[in-house]
């Protein structure tokens, strides 16, 4: 028994420092996850001059940067596709190459009291463009849902900033490696009270065009715009998949990979109107052709040629500008059937 009790107490206080330690080391690397994830946002907290014109990202693991089935803020360098990590770094890597000032940047969630954060910290500055996105499997209803976007719109309208909203895509109906919970399914109608009525899309489409008394003059500052970024990837999706044999979601049926993701850098690159002045892709479409067989995904007809055709820049594609009445007329420029970088 002695023998026993000692072993106990020589296990305990091994046990407990160790356990004591992880915890710590855990910590610790979440911290510092943290740290390479908004390393760029806490940079323009330090110092905001370093940087023109920004376009600020809010949300969650879209915009974090998921298409290579890792956070971008974990992919180390010498994958080869590091530089197509994430919206940010796609869209940076353009706009370096064509000599621009201006530089995406991701500054977390979406919820209203991170934003006003920032906006403390003196990051939002005249002339900038915030991104405001969300595809979680939010818990409550219609209405709340539609509260959530509208205080997240609302903390980031400031004098000359426009403020970018977008409804969502999924394909949940046909995941290949998991699924999807009714939450993620941002055209469902899940619930049947009056106050909860539409889908989570509806509630998003009604926080874009919602007003506070314009009439009056005491509307949000700023501009706001509107991306029906669902139709746009619903008609890239099936465009690239009927010429090209190349899915643009992964396997889960809510994340987009390279080519959904620089579906949504081109639009917010048009949202910013920056894509008119990206004029020079040449190394980017060199390092499309270079890592072709990845970016096939599986397609045994994408080509070379295919992947290196241009986008015209001029057109606006999905977005759409807000007027005080709140009227939208969808999809009056349709997408081109055809890939091609940025």
């Amino acid at each position: 028994m002695k023998h026993t009790i000692i072993l106990f107490v020589l296990l305990g206080a091994i046990l407990i420092p160790v356990w004591f330690v992880a915890e710590i080391r855990y910590a610790d690397e979440a911290s510092a996850s943290t740290e390479v994830m908004l390393e760029m946002c806490n940079a323009a907290k330090s110092n905001r001059d370093q940087f023109g014109k920004l376009v600020i990202l809010f949300g969650d693991s879209i915009p974090r940067g998921f298409g290579l089935k890792v956070f971008a803020d974990e992919v180390t360098s010498d994958h080869p596709l590091y530089k197509f990590r994430s919206i940010s770094s796609t869209a940076n890597w353009a706009l370096e190459l064509n000599d621009r000032p201006e530089r995406f940047v991701y500054c977390g969630g979406m919820d209203e009291q991170n934003i006003k954060n920032v906006v403390a910290a003196g990051v939002i500055r005249s002339g900038d463009v915030v991104v405001l996105e969300d595809a979680g499997d939010f818990a409550g209803g219609t209405a709340a849902y539609y509260s959530f976007w509208w205080k997240a719109r609302k903390a980031a309208s400031l004098p000359d900033v426009t403020v970018v909203l977008q409804s969502m895509f999924d394909y949940c109906d046909r995941p290949t490696d998991g699924g999807c919970v009714d939450a993620n399914k941002y055209d469902l109608v899940r619930f049947a009270s009056a106050s909860d009525a539409g889908s989570r899309n509806d509630a998003i489409r009604s926080a874009a065009f919602a007003t506070i008394n314009p009439v009056s003059g005491s509307a949000l500052s700023g501009s706001t715009a509107f991306i029906d970024m669902n139709w746009v990837m619903d008609t890239w999706k099936n465009s690239a998949l009927a010429i090209d044999g190349v899915p643009v979601i992964l396997g889960d049926g809510i994340y987009p990979n390279v080519w959904g993701q620089m579906k949504m850098t081109q639009q917010y690159l048009a949202a910013a109107n920056l894509r008119q002045y990206l004029t020079d892709t040449q190394e980017i479409e060199e390092y499309v052709v270079a890592n072709l067989s990845a970016l096939s995904y599986g397609s045994t007809t994408f080509t070379a040629s295919r992947a290196r055709v241009r986008q015209n820049p001029s057109r606006q594609l999905g977005v759409h500008g807000i007027t005080c009445q709140g009227k939208y007329t969808p999809h009056q420029n349709a997408l081109p059937e055809r890939f091609g970088v940025i």
